[in-house]
């Protein structure tokens, strides 16, 4: 990460850099698939990387390859075993649903002491 950024972040007080930084770090790239009736994802680096967890889940039966969003242009590419009546706009709304669900989760070493409220 940036010492630049940081700073700004830092000196800003927009928020404490470390705990933050996993928002930063996402990455562009998001496989969608289905299993049990739920939109998944593994994000990746890069489109080969993409392209290679997707061949992968062809041979997942439990699993229901969907395509590859791309985060930085907001697009999805289709894979072309996926029939279903869900258009392309709102894949691309699933997908950014599902990144952002996942940028929430914490690792249970970064979750502080829970409160409790009467």
């Amino acid at each position: 990460m940036s010492d630049l950024l940081r700073y700004f972040a830092e000196q800003l007080g927009l928020f404490p850099f470390e705990d933050y930084k996993f928002i930063l770090d996402m990455k562009r790239y998001s496989v969608l698939y289905l299993l049990k009736g739920q939109y998944q994802h593994v994000t990746c680096q890069t489109l080969q990387e993409a392209q290679r967890v997707l061949d992968q889940l062809h041979v997942d039966s439990k699993r229901q390859a969907v395509g590859i969003y791309d985060g930085q242009n907001q697009t999805v590419s289709l894979d072309a075993g996926y029939s279903a009546d869900v258009n392309k706009k709102q894949l691309v709304t699933i997908a950014e649903a599902v990144r952002r669900r996942d940028s929430n989760w914490y690792p249970t070493e970064q979750v502080g002491r829970l409160s409790y409220f009467a």
